[in-house]
């Protein structure tokens, strides 16, 4: 228990501190996270045709 929060500390140390150094952290946790799309880029999303997605009710 002890040593998987020791990680688990160790990781958010690290996001912190590269959250700290620069906007290139913050950029990617936005794109990952919310979906962050730059002005003039293009997105791109694939789709699986063989996975069907459940019908809403009327």
């Amino acid at each position: 228990m002890n040593e998987a929060l020791r990680l688990r500390n160790l990781q958010l140390e690290g996001d912190v501190q590269s959250l700290n150094e620069g906007f290139e952290a913050i950029e990617e946790r936005a794109r990952h996270d919310f979906g962050l799309i730059k002005k003039d880029e293009i997105f791109i999303q694939l789709v699986d045709p063989n996975i069907t997605t459940p019908q809403t009710a009327p």
